[in-house]
């Protein structure tokens, strides 16, 4: 979605079941994928509203892709990414257009290919725990339990084996937090996420911890530069050689937005990904005997049953 002036949206249609006030929050939150599939038979694009504001849902591939690249023209920001950003800041994927071309050039040393292969090693050895603790006829909630293959192998994978169980312990429990109440709190009118209820205070209280133990691991590595072959070492060793300003690397504000950047995103989309991929197999028993394929391996958990399909957001 891109935020969009009322002016321009005029000429576009607005989506159906927009109540006053709240737009379509609602059936954002019941049920988002059922909302975002009822809008493909737009042409081009529909509007959306989410409270007092209004956003387009982009339905064509060549105009998706203009919003893709012409970052000069769609640059982020909005209701949507304000929300985001109370999580990773100015990070990679949320900052705007003035600091993307500095901040991406200092992150680029991160995914050198010979820093991918260990990062691969790390999620095999991790998918490979996983699956062997699934037995034939397993019921399993195949999201929860690709969330928590997919974070603690980012854990490992930007923060090597360097973190304390404790540390270890707490940031997934925060992040765990985080993640279950973020979807809700993008769809909120801005007047209701002020109200102090549980929820609210759960969500407050998990991101402030969260923000203080990547601040303390960040703390700790500038203390000690060796180099430990993960994602955070690459970060804090970065050098922009085409700064402008005089600022060759990261600041420590900075070090922190990427890292919750990549922590999160590595997490959550990539667990999602993999639940459908899942649960796919289970429902295509012809794939699952594709020639090739060791039924004695890993993949024989392909055939425990999902509780419940994979949860989109």
């Amino acid at each position: 979605m891109t935020d969009t002036s009322t002016a321009t949206a005029a000429s576009v249609p607005l989506a159906p079941r927009a109540l006053p006030l709240l737009g379509h929050a609602l059936p954002l939150l019941r049920d988002p994928l059922a909302f975002i599939m009822s809008l493909s038979d737009y042409r081009e694009m529909v509007r959306v509203r989410l409270g007092p504001s209004t956003a387009m849902m982009i339905c064509d591939p060549d105009l998706t892709r203009q919003v893709f690249l012409n970052d000069r023209v769609f640059d982020k920001g909005g209701p949507i990414y304000d929300r985001i950003r109370e999580v990773i800041g100015d990070g990679l994927s949320t900052c705007p257009y003035p600091l993307h071309r500095r901040q991406r050039r200092l992150c680029q040393p991160s995914f050198h290919p010979t820093r991918l292969a260990g990062y691969g090693a790390v999620f095999a050895r991790a998918a490979e725990v996983k699956a062997g603790s699934w037995r034939d006829g397993d019921v399993l909630d195949i999201t929860q339990e690709m969330m928590t293959l997919t974070t603690r192998a980012t854990m490992e994978t930007m923060f090597s084996g360097s973190l304390l169980a404790e540390t270890m312990r707490r940031a997934l429990a925060d992040t765990s937090t985080i993640v279950t109440a973020f979807f809700r709190r993008m769809m909120t009118p801005a007047l209701l996420r002020r109200v102090p209820t549980p929820r609210k205070r759960r969500y407050d209280q998990a991101r402030n911890r969260l923000s203080a133990t990547i601040a303390e691991i960040i703390a700790e590595r500038r203390a000690d530069p060796t180099d430990h072959a993960d994602l955070l070492s690459t970060l804090v060793a970065a050098v922009d050689e085409e700064s402008q300003d005089g600022q060759k690397q990261l600041s420590d504000t900075e070090l922190a937005d990427e890292a919750l950047t990549f922590f999160l995103g590595g997490m959550e989309t990539t667990a999602i990904t993999l639940a459908w991929a899942l649960h796919l197999l289970a429902t295509n028993p012809d794939v699952q005997r594709a020639p090739g394929r060791d039924p004695s391996g890993p993949g024989r958990a392909g055939r425990s049953t999902p509780r419940t399909c994979p949860r989109s957001t």
